[in-house]
């Protein structure tokens, strides 16, 4: 899911970053990235439930989902570092 088949309220509040409060192109992407993520996981998840419909609950379980693999990926880069020395 792109930038462009975000519901028409995330695009809004994209535009707005990027015009009103003239957010930097790189935070614009990061929360497009989001946003994307986001509403690609209420799909996958939640077969596509409506915006309006979304709960706390729904954002809790995203958010949990993406600290969950990075505490995956912290844990892959300690066991390929070498021991420190003291």
């Amino acid at each position: 899911m792109d930038q462009a088949h975000l519901p028409p309220l995330a695009q809004d509040f994209l535009a707005y970053l990027s015009l009103e409060k003239r957010y930097s192109p790189h935070t614009v992407q990061s929360y497009s990235l989001d946003l994307t993520q986001f509403f690609t996981y209420l799909h996958e998840e939640y077969d596509g439930i409506a915006l309006e419909s979304v709960k706390p609950a729904h954002v809790q379980s995203w958010l949990a989902l993406g600290l969950e693999g990075r505490r995956k990926a912290e844990d892959a880069h300690k066991r390929t570092q070498p021991p420190q020395l003291p």
